[in-house]
């Protein structure tokens, strides 16, 4: 099988099973997620914080959206410039206010919220619909979050957040793509040497 063939039938596997967790499961592993995620050196380190709202029943952010703004953090979202396929970054201090968004993900509203330079993000907390113990991610195929990772600072730390069952033998990487710790309801899995 094809690295592309291999990759969609790994994000169809892991799609699969992430939507058929109850949402009673669901919120717990992500309680747990967030708990994980809060207790890092980075975390505590961090000033500006970028985070992620769940979509299509991936890990939910939440929890830490409220720690950040309790720890006097910068908390920013990203939001998709669908005909430059690309991420921007704005401040979001309530998340009531944000808006529906490309593909029908609640991102800021450039009518409130400020943009926000990439290269003051000092932990990226981004979603993977699937990962394998190397440290490589699937996301949804479109590629968004590898390009944008590329704008962050090298020193900021990037985490992606995901359900343990989510994860594959091997996920084949792509060129440009660096390896990242994930973060799951079992701990922080950081990226084991190939």
């Amino acid at each position: 099988m094809a690295d592309r063939e291999l990759r969609g039938e790994l994000r169809r596997l892991a799609l699969c099973w992430r939507l058929a967790l109850t949402p009673e499961s669901r919120a717990s592993r992500s309680a747990a997620i967030a708990e994980h995620i809060a207790g890092l050196d980075a975390w505590r380190a961090s000033g500006v914080v970028m985070l992620y709202r769940a979509f299509r029943c991936e890990a939910d952010t939440d929890a830490l959206h409220a720690a950040a703004a309790a720890a006097g953090k910068t908390v920013v979202y990203p939001r998709c410039l669908k005909s430059e396929h690309a991420l921007e970054l704005r401040a979001v201090s309530d998340l009531r206010e944000m808006v529906p968004g490309a593909y029908g993900i609640a991102e800021p509203d450039p009518r409130r919220h400020g943009l926000v330079d990439p290269a003051v993000v000092d932990l990226a907390v981004i979603p993977a619909v699937a990962f394998d113990s190397r440290g490589y991610r699937l996301g949804y195929g479109a590629g968004y979050y590898d390009r944008f990772l590329l704008s962050l600072r090298p020193e900021a730390t990037v985490v992606a957040a995901a359900f343990a069952g989510q994860r594959a033998e091997r996920i084949p990487g792509r060129e440009g793509e660096r390896p990242i710790a994930v973060v799951t309801e079992e701990g922080t899995q950081y990226p084991e040497p190939e």
